[in-house]
Parts: structure tokens; sequence; C-alpha cells
């Protein structure tokens, strides 16, 4: 029977995709709050204590681009929880005799009727109005409870004027709209009761550059925060924080409960530090607050750090603390014990892409439109017999030359005491990466159905897994494979397996751990995980690539240094074409004769890893685009338009399938660079010609633009006419290539549209 937490102020809402082998609850937070300007929002849940246990409890970070787009820069949000501490505390207050929304006015003119505001409709090109929105008055009239409302009134906004447009927009008349009253607030000092509480940091995500996002899109990211279940009890604050300076995203914020036991129990968790200390600054070192903190032992608990640190700031010394790679150091009772690499390696292959800016740079700890990991150090295996330790947190030495351009880290270290793993066996099939359609593997996915799947396993059991016996596939093809290695406690590995039919079409994959060390796993309910899929679509003969390589500036780098490469794979790894050393801003043109299967078209910028589109103002963006012989176009990055695809960081994988066709010999099919083409440059009109031809057929005449988008086609007989005029006056300037195509033969040229 479905089990429905109660609560206060929200529902719980039961989905089913999540649950596994146990019922999965929400609780809704946050329901598309738009964060407009740096600041915080609070909401109230009621996460009564429970009667079931729970295995996991996820934090589902969502945000939704408002219209016109998502915010432009990539912000820092974090989500605190309050946890009150039962102590009531006073402080001297403002008491307000009314506020307005429950914002305080100093004056407000209102009427009791509704009322209409003008503007100007840019579309329909003339005066507009819409209803304003009413408003909410409350009143504070008992001075023993000055802080709790004693009545409300509901209310239009007055005292304002209506302008009146011209067709085009121009101020042509104007009328003041009155009022029925006017309020003006009065203010007292009084003490206000509250009850003292500490934020406890369990979530944080950087915004995308989403300028180039359309409305609607939502992109979302699922947080562990089983960790913090004893603290979810009771009327609890969630306070999410947004330090953007500028209009972000529509923000949604759930927590997903699953039923089941956990791995381990958590006793306390305690704030070691939270702050934003400089880096590298002498007279003001961060040692000053990140000092050591010694805490008291319980031998039967396991006791963890945990760091949720990201680095900022740059124009300073090394670009610190954003763009550059530092390691810091745990110590535990004042000897190192842990480095912590402050560094994301794979900025370029985020699955939210193409970002409006620098996402594909890697990072301190971070990249735009991620949420960041958190990092867990052991302290128990150094308790020894003592009956305290200290653990303290160190950054790398750094001195910054440039104190003006401030560099910083976003610290937040806490301290968690658990039990022990509860489960000697216990291991979790935590992610299919291949084959999958989870947007977390975008970027890697789909895969051909020859290709080797993967998944993710964590041991969170107490006994080191040696070896584990897995089976994988789908319903209709499964394998069992036996895996063999080291697996502690909670760390997680990535497991390759060999190929396994999946099919010709879309479909469902199961991965499933059937033994761990020769005998069952002690908790059966986390070792299955099913995902959907689907499989490259298939095309027909050759492939054609058109590609536009960039202009890396050389007073970036000395030379041309565009870094693009590119391969040709088979679905087994194998590499048969591999091509680079492009020269900037140049045109390269590849036709690949495949044999009937699955292959990827890999795409690499070794150079800047910005993909075509380089940052530099002045700089040109490049562009490529994959089409059959067939003529269908079946990838096409753009440096512009509607996808901006060619902003690709530092790789892209695009997988398609070669089927068997009646209708096409390859064999036969030549490709010559047999045009002829005048004037060129043109820009109005170009004469292609194919003199000397004999051929009986029809023929094809397709002009494409460097992007690969057809901008003009029509069909010809070669022997009717031996040349073709083509109206180009309302082309761009640019690239434009040619092909004459008929069933034996594709004849091809280009010319530039220069006005």
């Amino acid at each position: 029977m479905k089990y429905t937490l109660p609560i206060l102020l929200f529902l719980f809402v039961q989905i089913s995709s999540l649950a596994k082998n146990g019922d999965t609850t929400i609780v809704p937070v946050f329901d598309k709050y738009l964060f407009t300007w740096n600041g915080s929002q609070i909401r109230n849940a009621n996460f009564t204590t429970q009667t079931k246990t729970y295995s996991k409890i996820l934090m589902r970070y969502k945000l939704t681009c408002p219209n016109p787009a998502c915010g432009e820069w990539d912000y820092t949000t974090n989500i605190y929880l309050r946890d009150k501490l039962g102590v009531l505390d006073s402080s001297l207050a403002e008491a307000l005799s009314f506020d307005v929304n429950g914002v305080k006015v100093e004056t407000f003119y209102f009427t009791n009727q509704p009322r209409f505001k003008t503007f100007y409709n840019s579309t329909a090109r003339r005066t507009d109005s819409a209803l304003v929105e009413p408003s909410t008055v409350r009143y504070y009239r008992n001075t023993n409870t000055p802080f709790v409302p004693t009545d409300s009134v509901v209310v239009y906004q007055g005292n304002f004027t209506n302008y009146y447009y011209s067709q085009f927009g121009g101020l042509r008349d104007s009328v003041k709209i009155g009022y029925d009253s006017m309020l003006t607030v009065e203010t007292t000092q009084r003490f206000k009761t509250f009850e003292k509480f500490r934020e406890i940091e369990i979530g944080r995500v950087i915004t995308p550059y989403g300028f180039w996002f359309a409305p609607g899109r939502e992109f979302y990211w699922d947080i562990d925060v089983t960790d913090y279940a004893p603290l979810f009890n009771g009327n609890v604050d969630i306070r999410a924080f947004y330090d953007g300076w500028s209009q972000g995203s529509l923000f949604s914020l759930d927590f997903i409960y699953i039923e089941g036991t956990p791995f381990r129990t958590t006793k306390t968790v305690d704030v070691i530090y939270s702050g934003n200390p400089t880096y590298g600054d002498p007279a003001n070192p961060p040692e000053n607050v990140l000092i050591p903190y010694k805490f008291g032992i319980q031998q039967e608990n396991h006791a963890y750090l945990r760091v949720l640190n990201t680095g900022h700031g740059f124009g300073g010394t090394e670009n610190a603390a954003e763009f550059s790679d530092k390691t810091h150091s745990i110590l535990v009772k004042a000897q190192e014990r842990y480095t912590h690499r402050m560094w994301n390696d794979d900025c370029g292959q985020n699955p939210v892409y193409p970002q409006a800016g620098t996402w594909y740079y890697n990072r301190s700890g971070w990249c735009p439109g991620q949420d960041v990991k958190f990092k867990d150090f052991a302290l128990h295996p150094f308790y020894g017999t003592d009956d305290s330790i200290s653990v303290q947190y160190k950054l790398q030495p750094y001195t910054n030359a440039n104190l003006s351009s401030r560099a910083s880290y976003i610290i937040q270290n806490q301290l968690i005491q658990t039990t022990p793993p509860i489960f000697a066996k216990n291991v979790e099939v935590t992610a299919i990466v291949q084959p999958t359609t989870d947007f977390q593997f975008s970027r890697i996915n789909p895969i051909c159905a020859g290709s080797q799947p993967k998944i993710k396993v964590k041991n969170y059991g107490s006994e080191t897994v040696t070896s584990m016996q897995i089976e994988y596939g789908t319903a209709s093809n499964k394998r069992t494979e036996n895996w063999t290695g080291t697996l502690s406690y909670l760390e997680e590995t990535t497991i390759e397996f060999p190929t396994v039919d999946l099919g010709t079409t879309s479909g469902e994959f199961t991965a499933t751990v059937r033994l761990v060390n020769g005998s069952n796993d002690e908790y059966p309910d986390n070792n299955e995980k099913k995902t959907s899929f689907t499989l490259p679509s298939v095309y027909y003969g050759k492939v054609a690539l058109a590609l536009q390589t960039d202009d890396v500036p050389n007073t970036i780098f000395n030379g041309d240094m565009n870094g693009i490469r590119y391969q040709v794979v088979t679905d087994l790894g194998s590499v048969l074409l591999d091509k680079n050393g492009f020269a900037d801003n140049s045109i390269v043109r590849d036709t690949f004769s495949l044999q009937p299967g699955c292959y990827y078209f890999v795409i690499y910028d070794e150079g800047f890893a910005d993909g075509l589109i380089p940052i530099f103002q002045g700089s040109v963006r490049g562009a490529f685009s994959l089409r059959d012989q067939t003529g269908t176009m079946f990838y096409s990055a753009l440096s512009s338009g509607s996808n901006f695809k060619a902003s690709f960081g530092d790789r892209e994988i695009i997988p398609f399938t070669i089927g068997t066709s009646t209708g096409i010999v390859d064999n036969t099919f030549e490709k010559v660079k047999g045009l002829f083409i005048s004037p060129n440059p043109s820009s109005t009109t170009v004469s292609v010609s194919w003199n000397g031809l004999t051929l009986k057929e029809k023929a094809t005449v397709v002009v494409r633009n460097i992007q690969g988008q057809t901008v003009f086609t029509t069909s010809v007989n070669l022997t009717d006419a031996p040349n073709i005029d083509i109206d180009i006056s309302k082309f761009s300037n640019g690239t434009y290539y040619v092909s004459v195509v008929t069933e034996s033969i594709e004849l091809y040229d280009e010319f530039v549209v220069s006005k």
C-alpha cells in the first residue's frame, strides 16, 4: 500500500518511475520560482518523523527556461537546510503597521475596483492594456503581537499614469489614474522572538550560460542527500540562494524518498567551516579561518570530512581561483592524510550544451550547468586509542600578485558521523552509462548495437568486493559476465562488458548484479537498474563531410592552431580514418566509403577545446555537416541560427549506421570536380556548366552553404543544356558548394559570393 507522508504546506506526489523495489514519494518545495536578482528565497516543508525507512533520499534540482531565455551567466546557487536548535532568542526588529504583498512600502495608493494599465504592443503596433495584478495589504493592529497580521484585504494599485502610443510607438497622450485610499507606513522597534538555527549546505549547482536556450527547455540534477535524513524532521526551512545580478531561470526543488533499508544511519552532522575566504593575500591568509577542528571520538561510529568547495575569481596570478588547478590537503592529527585536487577536467563534455559562453573551460571544482560533487574523506581509520582527534582543510600555498582581482573559494566543510555499514555484501548498480537515453550521458549516446555496454557500480557493504557475476542485455538477448578486481567500501567503478545484441530498434537495457564474492548480495533491492535506449539512424552509400575550420587568432596561439581533428571509428573501436593539421579558416571536404555497419564520426578540438566557435572578438567561426549519398543531411553543426552545435567543446561523437540499399551502387558512384563556374567570385549570377558530358541522365543541381544547408535546388537533363544560370543576388557573402548529382556520378565545385 502506498504510504503518503503527512504535511502541512505541501502535498506529496506519488511517482513510480524511480521506485525499483520500493514505493517512491516526492516532497515538492519550490515550483518554478523565478530568481531575478541576487538573494534568497525560503520555503517551509514538514518532514514529519517517519514510520518507514528509506534507502535513499534524492534532492532534484530543476531549472526551466522562462521567456525569452534562461539566465545568461554562470551563477552559483546554494541550497541550505535550516536546522532548528530548540533555543529561543530575540532581537530588535522593525514592526510595520502594514505591508503590501509581504514587502514594506512607504506609501501605497489603492482602489477597490480593478484597474487596467496601458503599454505599447510592438507586434500589433498599437496601444494595448492589461489588468493590474491585485495586491494583498496585511495589517498589524495588535501591539502585543506586532509581527502577526491581524487582517488583510485584496486591492488594486492606483495613482499611476496610463500612456497612449501611435502606430510606431511614439507617445501620443496620457491619462492620470486616480485612487480611493492612501496608506502611509508607521514603524516601531520591537523585540522579535525567533528560534535559533544553523544552516547546512546540502547542494550546490552552477547555472549554465543559458542565452541560447529556448523557453521551456529544462535541466535537472539529482543530488544524494540521504546522509542528512535525520535533519528532515518536522517543519524544516529550505533556503535557496542565487548569487546572480540579472534574471536567472525558473527554479524547482523536490525531495524524492525511495523506501527501503539505508546502507548506514547518520548520527550527527556538524559544519566545520562555511564561508568565502580570500585566497592568495599574505595579509589575510586562509589559515586564519580554516583552523583545526577537534571532535570527540565514539569508537563505534565512522567519521567523514565532507568537502563541498568551488574556486572563484580570475584576472590575478594564474587566473585563480576559478581557472587555477590546485591541490589542497586534509590533515588528521596535524598529519597530511589526503590530498584533494580542486579541478574539473571534463567541462568540454558537459551534457548541458551548447551554452552561450566559456562553458567548455575546465574549472576549479565546477563546470557551468552542473551540480557540484561533494567529496568524503574517512577519518575513523586514524582514531587509534585517542578520545578525540582534529581535522583541518588546508589550501595549497599561493600568492596573488594582483589583489585587485580577488581569488577565493566558496567552502562548506562538514563532519558527518555515521554507523558502520549495515550489510557486509551490498553492491548497487548506480548508473547505466551506455546504452541509455539518460540526459546525463547524452554526449556518449546512442551507441551502436555492436558496441560494448558500460555500467557503474558502487560498494555500500563492509566487505571488499573482489568478484561479481553480472547479467546484462535486453529482454530477448542477455548474457552473464564475471568481473574481478578490488572495490572497497564506498568505492565506485565503471565496468565495460563484451558486446550483446541490442537488436535493430529502440528498447530497454537491464543490468543486474547476481552474485557478490561468490554468494548472494544481502540487499538485492538495489542490484538492478533499467534504462531505455535508442540506436543510431540508418543512412545509405558514401558519407560526405563539409568542414569550415575556425580561426583562433595568432595572438593566442603561434601559427595555425585551431586544433581540429576528426576520426571515423568502428562500433568496436577500430580507427578507420584519422586526419588533422588543418589550416585556420579553411574549407575541408572529405568522402568516406564505408561497408554496411555502424560507425562513429568523432571530431575533436585539441587546441583551445572550444569546438568551432572561438570566443575571441573578430575571430572566424567554423561549422561542419555530414550527409549520405542520397543527399540526406544527418548532422549539421552550425555557428549561428537555431542550434549553435559548432560550439561542441573538446569533442563531438556522432553515431550512424550505413545500411544496404539496392537504390545505390557504391562501386559505380564517382565524385569528380568537373564543373566550371563563372564568374567566380560573383555578386549577382553564376553560370554552372558541364560541357563535354554525354550522359543521358536526369540530374539534380544543389547549392549548399558552408553550414551544409541547401539554399538552391533544381532538376535538369544533362543533355538538354550545357549549363544553368543561378541567381545569387540574395545569397550572403561566403563560400558555396555546387553539386550536379546523377545515379552514377557527382560533379562538384565551389564559388564565392562577394558583394
